[in-house]
């Protein structure tokens, strides 16, 4: 069973909707959600979960949580910057295989530009 394919969770409190989740088969045919279905022994499923909606304001997140929730990979460092207004810098080699948290600055400076920028962009 999967939902929320077609429907968003909603955020609260100036919190942005979650991410649609992905049910296909062999990479391109969207299945239906809810309901059972049969496939064939040599079929691809490909599974994206949904992402459950956002709480509060996210240009409000604390940098270093948002570092945090980048070591640990709950976030990519695309969407720290994108949605967080967050700019964090790998300091590791590009094709490093393990990542530490030390590989891992807060870029404060540009985060607070970011920041502003987006807050910019906002209010328009």
């Amino acid at each position: 069973m999967i939902d929320r394919t077609k429907f968003a969770g909603q955020g609260i409190a100036g919190g942005k909707p979650g991410a649609l989740g992905e049910f296909l088969e062999n990479g391109e045919k969207a299945l239906p959600p809810k309901t059972v279905v049969w496939f064939a022994p040599e079929a691809h499923v490909h599974l994206n979960l949904p992402g459950g909606g956002g709480y509060g304001d996210p240009l409000m997140r604390e940098p270093e949580r948002v570092l945090a929730d980048v070591v640990n990979g709950y976030v990519s460092l695309e969407a720290a910057e994108r949605e967080y207004g967050v700019i964090i810098r790998f300091t590791g080699k590009p094709d490093q295989l393990v990542r530490l948290p030390e590989h891992y600055v807060l870029d404060w400076a540009a985060t607070i530009e970011r920041r502003q920028q987006n807050r910019g962009e906002n209010s328009q």
